[in-house]
């Protein structure tokens, strides 16, 4: 659906950008029981259920996520290789999860990633915490806000211990056995592979057109082009896209002019508008035409689905220009090709 999301080098927004660009700051629509993730993406939801679409994208490709509350406000936290950040919501001064402030969490990050291993950790933070937890030391004024207490001796150095490890630069991992074999992630492999150029073409022994989405020849600025985790490329068709192709007449067999269309989409909301369809049919008389079609849009799951066929008539003499439009959406479409059966 959206493999930008996944592919951008913003490591905030990696896989939780989604929340942002699909999931709709409304009244839940849960129009199903038991409810679940895939009714927030296509019903909406406001910050309670983006906050958990955003813990659930960055899980499912592995991030570890830290859930936090804010005055009057839910939001998320996730590991990223620049250190754990927040996102939806205000900074770490500001975020609690049950009963811990959110800036003595990030230091425990701060200060676990500076020593490198958990018997590290041990020797230099917990040690001093048992210390406190022995003599029944109170450690609130640290959870809540980060801040020592002259009540609570070893709570206070172990904090201060966690300062000054973590100002401490992060160690280069060790060099890695020549026998050692890196494998490459699938998106590694999507992110390393060239454009290539992909045209509309015809099979010669069934007759059948296939349209490259990418292979438009307008189109407006609301129709982006990315990498597809099918190979080569696919577009995503904002609202109020427009993209249009020319079909010339070498692509059309010269013995049908009535062809049966489909697209192969993909979408994540239940409801929406139909794409509108417009065949254009140049000639060399005056008498060009055009028709209009409607196609409705299936609500795939995020899976790619073939739509319905609409029948539509291609000039054997002259080009035809099919131009797609998506009038007064307020979410987007992901479009792989099209294709035209005699």
């Amino acid at each position: 659906y959206r493999p930008d999301l996944v592919l951008t080098d913003d490591p905030q927004w990696r896989y939780c950008r989604i929340v942002k660009t699909d999931v709709a700051y409304k009244v839940p629509d849960w129009y199903k029981e038991p409810r679940s993730m895939d009714q927030i993406l296509s019903g909406g939801g406001k910050c309670g259920p983006r906050a958990w679409y955003g813990r659930f994208a960055c899980k499912s490709f592995g991030i570890p996520t830290w859930g936090c509350k804010q005055p009057g406000h839910a939001a998320m936290t996730r590991w990223t290789t620049k250190g754990w950040m927040t996102c939806l919501g205000a900074g770490f001064p500001y975020s609690y999860w049950e009963n811990r402030g959110g800036l003595d969490f990030l230091l425990e990050t701060q200060a676990r990633a500076a020593l490198g291993t958990d018997q590290m950790y041990l020797q230099m933070v917990l040690r001093l915490e048992w210390l406190a937890i022995f003599y029944k030391e109170s450690n609130k004024t640290i959870v809540d806000k980060c801040m020592p207490s002259s009540d609570s001796p070893w709570w206070a150095l172990s904090m201060m211990q966690r300062k000054t490890v973590a100002r401490i630069p992060q160690s280069k991992p060790a060099r890695q056995s020549d026998n050692f074999k890196i494998v490459q992630t699938h998106i590694e492999t999507v992110q390393a592979q060239p454009d290539s150029l992909e045209t509309i073409h015809r099979d010669l022994t069934t007759g059948r057109i296939t349209v490259p989405a990418v292979a438009f020849g307008n189109s407006s600025r609301k129709a982006d082009v990315m990498k597809s985790f099918l190979g080569g490329r696919q577009v995503f068709l904002k609202e109020d896209a427009v993209v249009a192709y020319v079909l010339n007449t070498d692509l059309i067999s010269p013995l049908a002019e009535r062809y049966r269309l489909s697209c192969r989409i993909c979408t994540v909301h239940r409801f929406e508008q139909p794409l509108q369809l417009t065949v254009s049919v140049e000639s060399t008389a005056a008498d060009n035409s055009s028709t209009l079609h409607e196609i409705p849009i299936p609500y795939t799951m995020g899976m790619w689905e073939a739509t319905e066929h609409v029948e539509v008539e291609i000039a054997l003499k002259g080009n035809t220009t099919l131009s797609f439009a998506r009038p007064n959406q307020q979410f987007g479409i992901a479009l792989k090709d099209v294709e035209l059966l005699p």
